[in-house]
């Protein structure tokens, strides 16, 4: 009997250790943000926005008037088809006024904590199928879409990049 207990007690000992070790070893892969950057470079809003460590914004390009990109750097050892970005783009609503009786219909507009409607297209993988994933912000005069860089891993979080967006969006009044 006692070689039994031994036994059990060497195996448990092993799997907490083996626990253990993978919790350290998951925090140690956590994203970390360096810093927190404010976007207004566009007139009549702006947002929040984490840098991971090793994904770090180099250049913010202005397009024009109403779209803007923020271009993140290449972590060390990868590379995308595409330069890491958060692109900005800033519409007139095609249908002055009537915005809030049409949002109010889809079930799929959320308010952010700071009261703004918006549409986060990643969140409903079936609609967004084939497109780049986006959060839409709706104002009664515009919207703005918001394209954040969707990849998870080597140091970067998409979810804790929309999530921070989406948290401090805001319309400037």
């Amino acid at each position: 009997m006692k070689r039994q207990t031994l036994v059990l007690i060497i195996v448990l000992i092993i799997l907490i250790v083996i626990l253990i070790t993978m919790g350290i070893f998951s925090f140690l892969q956590r994203p970390k943000i360096v810093e927190t950057k404010t976007f207004s470079e566009i007139t009549g809003f702006s947002f929040e926005y984490p840098i991971f460590k090793g994904w770090e914004a180099y250049s913010i390009n202005r397009v024009n008037d109403n779209e803007s990109i923020i271009y993140l750097n290449y972590p060390e050892n990868i590379m995308f088809e595409y330069a890491p970005q958060i692109r900005v783009v800033k519409s007139e609503y095609p249908y002055k006024g009537s915005n809030n009786s049409t949002i109010q219909d889809n079930p799929n507009i959320k308010t952010s904590p700071g009261g703004v409607k918006y549409y986060a297209s990643y969140e409903n993988p079936v609609e967004n199928k084939n497109g780049l994933p986006y959060i839409n912000f709706y104002a009664d005069d515009s919207i703005v879409t918001i394209y954040p860089f969707m990849h998870e891993g080597n140091g970067y979080s998409a979810k804790v990049c929309a999530d921070k967006i989406i948290e401090t969006f805001e319309f400037n009044k």
